[in-house]
Parts: C-alpha cells; structure tokens; sequence
C-alpha cells in the first residue's frame, strides 16, 4: 500500500463516501449531507497531513486517512480512517493509517496519536487494536445511532510505545526468516504456520489449511494488516497483492508461495 496525495477526483469520491447512508452515518458528518462547494475547504480545515490510500499495484484508491487537531505544544496529534469498502475487511485502509502514523512520528516531536471514536466504530480498527494502542477516555452516552446511545472512546499509542510495537513484529519474523530474502527458498507449510502462530500467538496445532481466518482465529481488518506485513516480510519486499479470496490458512499459504516467485518491488524513486 501507499499514500498518495488527494487529487480533485478523490475529493469527489471523498464527498460521495460521505453521504453513503451506510458509510457517512460513520464517519465525520454521521449522516449528514454536507454542501459540495464548501466541502474540499472542510476537508482541509484543521488538517495537518491527509493522503488516499492506494494499492500499488495498480493505483487504485481503497480509502482515505487524516492526521488533524495537531497540538504540538502538548505533542499529540487525532487520526482517523475512511475506507471505501468497510465491508470488505481487508486490512488495507487500517495498513494505509499505519503508514500515516510512520509519517506523523518521522516528521512532527509528537508525543502521542490518538483515535477518538464512538464506540460502535472502534471496530473498523480491529479486535488488535489493543495489543497497539491503549483505551483512556470514555464518554458515556455521547452519540446517538440506530436507535440507542453509544459511548464516545479514546485511544491512544505513544511514540516509543509504536515504534516498539514495529520493532517487535520485525524481530518476531526475523526468527523464521534467517534466510537472506536474495537466497530465500518456499518455506513449507508447517514452518509457514509456525510463523503464524508467532505472529497471532496462536495454538500451532490449531492451525490447519482448512481453518477459516475469520471464524477460527477471529480476524479482522487490522490482523490483514498484520498478516500482509508478514507475508511481504517471509517473501522478500514484492508486488503480489492479496489473493481476492483469502479465508483459510491454505489460502494464505498459496498467497505467500506467489509472493515468493514474483519480482522484488521496486524502490520508490
């Protein structure tokens, strides 16, 4: 995945997420349609940072992240994700709002990044959102949606506390992947699932072909995520995207054996 600066046809798409009824009840204008001349100003109003997330592949936009109501006196910053398919819990716009927490942390002396959510929305960020970021504030009763009240949430991750997290999952596959990526062979299944196990921390005698990501070991948007980085990290830095259909480990195994024999990616210029 990659950030890609908004152009004025993603603020169209931007604008149209918005007053999905499904989508836009969600997210910043819950349900409400904003007026179409002031909008891109609004997008811009108290942002300090904003990218659409796009598949490198083949460029196309999956979602939308912002970095907004910087405080660098205190050092902290809120981000937040928009995807274009909530439905299709891939993990790439929750890969793309990594990416821009990399970003905010390289180029701001930010102390923190926090997410502010109501609590029925928290699960766009993953059942492993707390293994990343840690819960604080709680507003009861703050919005109102589907016909009851819900509670306003704060999460945050600091900057040592995120970079920790990054280094621990790059040691966690440098124990399987002791092979240099140049010389790498096809691991074979059972030591590919040893490094699921690792990484998920789950039973490797749990996991069998067959076993369904999503009902077996309760993936979500953020495990995609988790799992992506890890095939890329086996694999050796390459261009396979994601298989369409990716619900059991067998599927997983068959992604990572493509990713094996295509080319290196290649470096940003």
């Amino acid at each position: 995945m990659s950030l890609q600066p908004l152009r004025p046809d993603d603020t169209d798409l931007i604008y149209r997420l918005s007053c999905d009824p499904e989508i836009g009840s969600r997210w910043r204008f819950r349900g409400q349609t904003p007026d179409p001349r002031d909008f891109a100003a609004k997008l811009w109003n108290g942002t300090v940072a904003h990218y659409m997330v796009a598949r490198r592949t083949d460029n196309q936009r999956v979602g939308y992240v912002v970095a907004h109501n910087v405080n660098l006196r205190d050092r902290w910053a809120y981000v937040s994700a928009l995807s274009a398919n909530p439905a299709e819990k891939s993990g790439l716009v929750i890969e793309g709002l990594a990416l821009l927490i990399d970003h905010l942390f390289r180029n701001w002396p930010l102390h923190k990044v926090l997410i502010e959510a109501p609590e029925y929305n928290m699960d766009q960020y993953g059942r492993d959102l707390d293994k990343v970021f840690r819960r604080g504030a709680r507003i009861c009763d703050y919005f109102f949606h589907e016909g009851k009240m819900w509670d306003l949430v704060v999460a945050s991750v600091t900057a040592s506390q995120w970079a920790r997290t990054r280094t621990e999952h790059s040691d966690a596959v440098a124990a399987v992947n002791s092979v240099e990526a140049d010389q790498m062979s096809v691991l074979s299944f059972d030591e590919f699932r040893a490094a699921l196990s690792a990484e998920f921390e789950i039973d490797v005698d749990e996991i069998e072909p067959g076993s369904v990501l999503s009902d077996d070991f309760e993936f979500d948007s953020l495990s995609f995520v988790l799992l992506d980085a890890l095939v890329e990290e086996l694999a050796g830095s390459t261009d396979q995207p994601p298989p369409t259909v990716l619900t059991t480990v067998a599927d997983a195994y068959q992604w990572y054996c493509l990713a094996c024999s295509s080319p290196p990616q290649r470096a940003e210029r």
